[in-house]
C-alpha cells in the first residue's frame, strides 16, 4: 500500500494499477509504515502513514467549503498528499452522472429555492456550465476518469446517491463502463461503496471484493450484524462506520479477518489518533491532511 511521509511538507511520488499491487510512493529510507496507532514508528521525527488511512470526503474542503466535489477541491487535496478520494455521484435530468453531494445544497449555493426547482432537474450541460458554490469548477464522470488517467496514483471511492437496488446497479455499472472506455483497467482503481448486503452482491458481479467497501450508515444494522458481515465477506476492502458507533465487537470481527475499519466523518487529529488507538485503520475526512497528523 502507498505510504506518505509527514515532514515539513509532503514528498510526492508515483502510483500503480491495482489496489492490491500498489507500490510504495513517497518513500523515506528506514521509515516503517503505519497500520495502527501502536504501530507508529518514528525515525528522525518522521511519521509515516498508509495513504488510504485518509479518504477525503467529496474530494476535500476548498477555502473552508466542504461538499463541493470540485476540480479545485481535488487539486488542493492532491497537492497535500491525498490519494484516496470519495466522490459523490448523482444524475442530471438527462441521465448523465456528475459529481454532486446533494442537489438541494448545490441549488442552494445558487440561491435557488429547492421547493421551486425539482431535484435532478439540471441538464448535464447546464451543470457543467455552472460554477459549484458560485466559483468552483463542476465535475462530471468523464472528468473523474480523466483525472485518474492523469494521476496514476489516485483511487476513487464512490458515493452514489440513488440507493434503490435497480438505481444503485445502474449507477455503478455506468461508472465502471465509463472508466473502462476511457482506459482499460482504470476501474481497478475504483472502490465501490455498498450500503447493504444486497449492494455487496450487486457490486461483486462487476468488481472483486477487494474493490468494495461496505458503509453501514444507511443499513440500519446493529453492531452484531455489522460484525457478522465482516465474517461473511472477509475479502472486502474494508467497512466504514460512523465514528460514534464503532464497537469492540465490530473491531474484533474486522481484525479477525484482517479487514480495514474506517470511521466517518473525522476532522480533528486528536479524534483520529484516539480512533487508531482503539483499532480503527483510517477515516473519511473533510479537511484533515497528512501534514496535520503530527
Amino acid at each position: 500500500m502507498l505510504i506518505v511521509a509527514v515532514v515539513a511538507s509532503i514528498i510526492t511520488g508515483c502510483g500503480a494499477e491495482k489496489a492490491e499491487d500498489v507500490k510504495a510512493v513517497n518513500k523515506v529510507e528506514n521509515v516503517e509504515t503505519v497500520n495502527s496507532a501502536e504501530d507508529v514508528k518514528t525515525v528522525d521525527s518522521v511519521v509515516t502513514y498508509e495513504t488510504d488511512m485518509l479518504i477525503v470526503h467529496a474530494m476535500g474542503e476548498i477555502d473552508g467549503q466542504a461538499y463541493t466535489n470540485s476540480l479545485e477541491a481535488f487539486e488542493n487535496s492532491y497537492n497535500k498528499g491525498i490519494r484516496f478520494f470519495e466522490v459523490d455521484f448523482d444524475n442530471t435530468a438527462d441521465h448523465r452522472i456528475v459529481a454532486v453531494h446533494d442537489w438541494g445544497q448545490w441549488l442552494g449555493w445558487l440561491d435557488i429555492n429547492i421547493d421551486e426547482q425539482p431535484f435532478r432537474s439540471y441538464s448535464h450541460t447546464d451543470f457543467m456550465n455552472t460554477k459549484t458554490a458560485g466559483k468552483y469548477t463542476s465535475v462530471d464522470l468523464d472528468m473523474v476518469a480523466n483525472l485518474m488517467v492523469e494521476h496514476e496514483d489516485i483511487y476513487i471511492i464512490t458515493d452514489t446517491k440513488r440507493p434503490a437496488e435497480k438505481l444503485f446497479k445502474d449507477d455503478i455499472s455506468r461508472i465502471y463502463i465509463a472508466l473502462e472506455m476511457t482506459q482499460e483497467g482504470l476501474s481497478d482503481r475504483l472502490i465501490v461503496q455498498a450500503y447493504n448486503e444486497n449492494d455487496i452482491k450487486i457490486a461483486q458481479k462487476l468488481f472483486p471484493d477487494k474493490n468494495i467497501i461496505f458503509t453501514a450508515y444507511m443499513s440500519g444494522l446493529k453492531s452484531d450484524q455489522i460484525a457478522d458481515l465482516c465474517k461473511k465477506y472477509p475479502d472486502l476492502y474494508g467497512i466504514t462506520v460512523e465514528k460514534g458507533k464503532i464497537t469492540e465487537e465490530i473491531i474484533s470481527a474486522a481484525h479477525a479477518v484482517n479487514m480495514k475499519i474506517f470511521a466517518h466523518t473525522v476532522n480533528s487529529d486528536e479524534n483520529f489518533k484516539a480512533l487508531l488507538s482503539k483499532g480503527v485503520y483510517g477515516l473519511y475526512t473533510d479537511n484533515l491532511m497528512f501534514e496535520d497528523l503530527q
